[in-house]
């Protein structure tokens, strides 16, 4: 869980609602199956999140 905090805090990260003002999502900080965490587009967290797409979603990023 130590590299998904440290994705969070670096890229600015919100694991619950948006903070107020925060621009659409354009990243995502997510661990795919048999992956380690990483960040990648807001499309793929989106996925997961919203499509039970397989992998876990940890947060979205600006």
């Amino acid at each position: 869980m130590a590299r998904v905090s440290a994705l969070l805090v670096e890229h600015r990260c919100w694991t619950d609602g948006a903070p107020a003002g925060a621009p659409a999502p354009g990243h995502a900080v997510v661990t795919r199956p048999g992956g380690s965490p990483r960040l990648v587009a807001a499309k793929v967290g989106f996925g997961i999140w919203l499509e039970g797409e397989p992998g876990v979603l940890h947060g979205f990023c600006p």
